[in-house]
């Protein structure tokens, strides 16, 4: 660092730290800024506040000056409790993400002035005309800041002049703390020609497709890379993915916390693997659950809370001092916005640690189904992380796969068309470190796609066109398909109309799993098992007539040291129509006594063929297109005809047949006395 290069600390300061020596008042230096300032750095920012635990979910943006000039901002920040290094546990969670100035009038910065998000992951950071570190420098200090370079999770780029601001994520303020939390954020500007002598160039986007053959595609719809710093370089990821010794998968989605900077910087390790397919995306991360845009152009504001800004940014800021300037979104105010951009929307893991939230913040999805609408929601998780736990050796299932399959189920029992989905949630390259970690694939999404190119994985995940193998890319293959009486087939993810449907289903593949245990295919309709089929070896087959309509779709069980979930599939939804009908009514014969004839009047129910015919009667026939009355003629011949011309009365025994179109038929006998005058 230059000489002179210190950060200038005002008087505010100093006033602050008095301020938050008062008694019964924690410091934030308790957890003091960590590192130093960069490569001439000047002070634009430093304050210090108190947040109440009653902002949890919210945001406070800070504004800062930006001046002419200037090549790179850094960012430090801290606040009481963020680590166990720092007054105590883990409780309380601010996030940071970073605005440049605004480019409307709105009193809130959008996501369209963002240069970027890093959640808690990293307190120092740098956004500069330079770009990234390289992967060996990131992956020798993956949350380090390296002075010069742009910290990831960041946009490099020109620094415009102009009031930018902070934004700090009020992920969670531990209530037990009634006086709430003390935060300190110190923001300095450079203009030393070091942090721009190797401008950002971004290496471009993934190619959008790597096969045109229409098929069965096995992908990993959740991974994580790089922008979010701490994870596992990009290629690490892929070679997980894709590489000799990996996965074996066919696709990837890489989606970040709240940030997008990935998706123009991703070819070189993409291109590594030709023959198979990233789809950039992003985990749009809100205190209330977490969701994926998946493929799309759009960018989902993330912030589902209030949005405050201070008052006056002198130093100290008391939370008295805070005003709502926004109203936050919510995610059925936000899904519309990544559809429209070509791709497909997804809720995460929406169970995971609903009884423990300090584990992961915000990950459990507590929206209402009316905050939610699941007409928008195109997939949701029912696998996320490793089927069996702890990942490696398991004891037994994932509790969270059972609770997420009831929510999915519960999201088509409202009458959305959803897909269900699996993922790793992978951060570290398959490097598991803790019992709910996973290796990329595991659990692994199977896709029924026309090729394998972005449009057209988005467009089959819209189609339901899904099933998940939890256990990853080895788990057996399933089938099922429906067939009507009219020949229409559907394969998992359509809708079938008709008569008499019959479903096949089948799984092959067990024995190929090296996984012991007892295993059974289950058929369910509308989420409720129908019959379930014990089987030993490779696999089964397995038919049914279907009488009732419903959603039908197979659950893949496996009992060892539990029951394992080893398959699930997206629903074929099916409407039964009855057959037609063939009751029809005779009414009372109208006669005409002068030809010695009549007409005989049959309601019949809709289309079909309708006959009339007797021992020494004439037969007549007609063939309604609808429902309605028709009129048959009964004219005797022969000697009946003789008879009642002599007699003047006869009886004619008549047999009425009706045959509605696709249906049976059903006859009647019926006695109409004629007369003749």
């Amino acid at each position: 660092m230059k000489a002179g290069a210190t950060l200038r600390l005002g008087g505010a300061l100093a006033a602050a730290a008095a301020a938050l020596a008062a008694p019964g008042a924690a410091l934030a230096m308790d957890c003091p800024l960590p590192g130093a300032p960069g490569a001439g750095m000047s002070a634009a920012l430093d304050v210090t506040g108190r947040l109440d635990p009653s902002r949890t979910g919210g945001y406070l943006q800070i504004p800062f000056t930006v001046p002419p000039g200037t090549k790179a901002i850094q960012v430090r920040y801290s606040y009481d409790n963020q680590d166990d290094t720092c007054s105590g546990p883990n409780a309380n969670t601010l996030d940071m993400g970073v605005y440049e100035p605004k480019g409307n009038p709105s009193p809130v910065f959008e996501q369209s002035d963002r240069r970027g998000w890093s959640g808690s992951a990293v307190k120092n950071l740098a956004i500069a005309e330079n770009g990234f570190t390289g992967e060996g420098t990131y992956d020798a200090g993956r949350k380090a800041f390296v002075d010069g370079y742009t910290t990831r999770a960041y946009e490099p780029g020109p620094i415009p002049a102009g009031e930018w601001a902070v934004e700090l994520g009020i992920a969670y303020v531990d209530p037990a703390d009634a006086d709430g939390i003390s935060y300190r954020v110190e923001v300095g500007t450079s203009s030393d020609p070091a942090w721009g002598d190797d401008p950002y160039a971004a290496s471009g986007p993934p190619d959008p497709a790597a096969s045109s053959t229409p098929g069965w595609y096995t992908g990993d719809l959740h991974v994580h890379g790089e922008q979010e710093p701490g994870n596992a370089p990009m290629s690490d990821t892929f070679a997980a993915a894709f590489g000799p010794g990996g996965a074996g998968l066919d696709f990837v989605t890489l989606v970040d916390h709240n940030n997008d900077v990935a998706h123009d910087d991703m070819r070189a390790q993409a291109d590594a693997y030709p023959n198979d397919l990233v789809i950039p995306g992003t985990e749009v991360t809100t205190y209330r659950g977490h969701w994926n845009a998946q493929g799309s152009s759009g960018f989902a504001d993330f912030r589902g809370g209030p949005i405050y800004a201070p008052d006056d940014v002198s130093s100290p800021i008391p939370d008295s001092a805070l005003t709502e300037v926004g109203s936050g979104t919510l995610p059925k105010e936000q899904l519309a916005t990544i559809r429209n951009g070509g791709g497909w929307t997804q809720i995460n893991h929406p169970t995971i640690f609903k009884d423990a939230p300090s584990v992961c913040r915000g990950c459990f999805w507590s929206y209402a189904d009316d905050e939610t609408d699941f007409s928008l929601v195109d997939a949701i998780e029912i696998q996320t992380g490793p089927a069996g736990i702890p990942h490696g050796a398991p004891t037994g299932p994932n509790p969270f796969t059972a609770t997420a399959i009831e929510y999915y189920e519960h999201a088509l029992a409202g009458g959305a068309h959803v897909a269900a989905v699996g993922s790793s949630d992978d951060h570290q390259a398959g490097a598991a470190t803790g019992p709910f970690d996973s290796a990329v694939g595991e659990g692994a999404t199977v896709v029924h796609a026309e090729g394998l190119g972005r449009s057209e994985i988005v467009a089959a995940v819209k189609a339901d066109h899904t099933y998940v193998k939890p256990f990853g890319p080895s788990a057996p293959d399933l089938s099922l398909e429906a067939v009507n009486e009219d020949g229409g087939r559907a394969i998992i993810g359509d809708s079938l109309s008709g008569r008499s449907p019959e479903l096949t289903a089948s799984v092959s593949g067990a024995t190929g799993t090296g996984r012991a245990g007892s295993w059974e295919l289950t058929l369910l309709r509308d989420g409720a098992p129908v019959e379930s089929v014990p089987f030993m070896g490779d696999g089964v087959t397995r038919s049914w007539d279907v009488a009732e309509s419903g959603r039908y779709s197979l659950e893949l069980t496996r009992t060892a040291t539990g029951e394992y979930v080893e398959g699930y599939t997206s629903p074929i939804w099916l409407t039964v129509e009855p057959d037609p009908s063939n009751r029809f009514q005779v009414g009372r014969a109208r006669l005409d006594r002068k030809k010695g004839t009549a007409k005989l009047p049959i309601d019949v129910p809709g289309a079909g063929r309708l006959r009339l015919a007797g021992r020494k009667v004439e037969d007549d026939s007609a063939s309604p297109g609808k429902a309605k009355t028709v009129k048959l003629d009964v004219r005797p011949e022969g000697k009946l005809r003789k008879k009642l011309r002599k007699r003047g009365r006869a009886r004619a025994k008549l047999t009425v047949r009706f045959t509605p179109i696709g249906g049976e038929r059903r006859q009647k006998h019926v006695t109409v006395k004629l007369e003749h005058r």
